[in-house]
């Protein structure tokens, strides 16, 4: 039993050399320092023309207008909500009572499903 008692100190004493010892990592070394140099003079490269046609860059198509444009809200601050026909009237009757309670006017413009995605990438950047 004691070859078993020592076997087990002996791994115990090397986990706990092991999980205590330093890290390897390497002592700082001096970075020598370039001294001026003599200016030249830029020599220029002879230019070459180019192998391709420039591309054009592609046109987006125009945002669609939404169909209401109202933007008299009689508050200083709106807030424009783009929906869905499906979702205007509800977010209309939400918006009166956020008006009234925060002081925030409400613009619902009916905008199609598949359009609101398109139209925010374009207006999101403005």
């Amino acid at each position: 039993m004691k070859w078993y008692l020592r076997l087990t100190l002996l791994a115990l004493l090397a986990l706990l050399v092991v999980a205590c010892g330093g890290t390897a990592t390497p002592a700082p070394t001096e970075v020598p320092v370039a001294t001026e140099a003599p200016a030249e003079e830029p020599t220029e490269a002879p230019m070459e023309e180019p192998t391709e046609e420039p591309v054009a860059e592609p046109t987006e198509a125009p945002m669609e207008e939404p169909t209401e444009t109202a933007t008299d809200t009689g508050y200083d601050v709106n807030l424009t909500i783009w929906a869905d026909d499906t979702r205007a009237p509800v977010i209309q009757e939400l918006g009166a009572a956020f008006s009234e309670e925060y002081g925030v006017g409400i613009i619902v413009q009916q905008v199609g499903f598949g359009d609101i995605r398109e139209n925010f990438t374009v207006a999101a950047p403005a």
